[in-house]
């Protein structure tokens, strides 16, 4: 099956999402049990958060948690000094999966990458987009998702690789709602 880049939100068609607001409160972080994170979607779908050291929940604004171009009031995960990937691994395989992402630092040119894996653990798609990171509080960040032409969607990656002041380096990240298609 083929597997698209999408780079707008609304053309996921969203059938299921994960809020953040929802799944803990501004500046927690969420538990892990052996580095994986278990939650549950809107709509019910089981899914696991592997590999980073920590996760926090923040809040999006100039004098909130995190300070930077996502919408004001967003409630964003950030890898909070752990340069990713976040990993997401998804009980029942979805067809598409994105959000909207920013490298920490402001302001900084970087590369949001999305990875998505069959059933198999194989790769079937990776897709960079270029981005900037400002504090500009405005629904600027970049959304990077995949769109597959059936359900063979079982785990996504997101993380993000430095331009500019850092060439090549890898650095924390935060993501904002992660939506989903069935």
């Amino acid at each position: 099956m083929a597997v698209h880049f999408v780079t707008r939100r609304a053309d996921l068609v969203k059938t299921d999402s994960i809020n953040w607001r929802d799944v803990a409160d501004d500046g927690e972080a969420l538990v892990f049990t052996h580095h994986v994170f278990t939650g549950t979607t809107q709509g019910g779908l089981i899914y696991r958060i592997l590999n980073p050291l920590l996760l926090v929940r923040k809040r999006q604004g100039r004098t909130a948690t995190w300070v930077g171009n996502f919408k004001q009031g967003d409630g964003v995960l950030t890898t909070d000094h752990d340069i990713g990937p976040l990993i997401f691994n998804f009980d029942q395989p979805v067809r598409g999966a994105g959000a909207q992402i920013q490298a920490d630092g402001a302001p900084r040119r970087f590369k949001g990458r999305v990875q998505a894996f069959n059933v198999n653990g194989t790769r079937i798609a990776q897709f960079d987009l270029e981005g900037l990171s400002t504090n500009g509080n405005d629904n600027s960040a970049i959304f990077v998702g995949v769109l597959s032409d059936g359900p063979d969607i079982k785990r996504i990656d997101f993380s993000t690789v430095s331009i500019d002041p850092s060439p090549g380096k890898s650095t924390d990240f935060a993501i904002n709602r992660l939506d989903l298609r069935s």
